[in-house]
């Protein structure tokens, strides 16, 4: 079959790279969401000129949790007119990495946890944390961290 642009672009920077395709497309859908580059109308992939980058926050949610809808809509609404761009970020469970990855790699965090209580070893990681945390629906603010507890 045909390739597309970007199955082209990517297994040309693959092999420039000497990575595999899908390391390729892994480091592009990054410089997406760091706001580096851009997706053009034509499918075609620019660099992001000029303007400061707006700051990526991660909103942490339970993979198997049909809730958090509501804060994951608000905090989508209300970011750009704050200079950020929230990304969902599912987690299986309190062991999951992507919950330290999301603390270390992102400008700031949102966590809608899963009903059971926050382990203390993450409760740790998210008042030692050197980038804003918030989290929703549950009263960690005698650890230091932000919360925001409708309960």
């Amino acid at each position: 079959g045909m390739m597309t642009f970007a199955e082209a672009s990517r297994r040309a920077l693959a092999q420039e790279m000497r990575a595999s395709r899908m390391t390729a497309r892994r480091a592009m859908l990054r410089l997406l969401d760091k706001g580096l580059v851009h997706r053009q109308e034509n499918g075609r992939l620019a660099v992001v000129s000029g303007g400061k980058r707006p700051k990526q926050v991660a909103f942490l949610r339970p993979a198997f949790a049909g809730a958090a809808g509501g804060w994951l809509n608000a905090a989508v609404r209300v970011a750009p007119g704050c200079g950020l761009r929230v990304r969902p970020v599912e987690f299986v469970h309190w062991d999951d990495p992507t919950l330290s990855e999301a603390v270390s790699s992102f400008d700031g965090v949102l966590l809608s946890p899963p009903a059971e209580p926050v382990p203390e070893p993450v409760v740790a990681l998210l008042a030692s944390a050197t980038t804003p945390v918030v989290v929703f629906d549950r009263d960690l603010s005698g650890h230091g961290v932000r919360s925001v507890d409708t309960c």
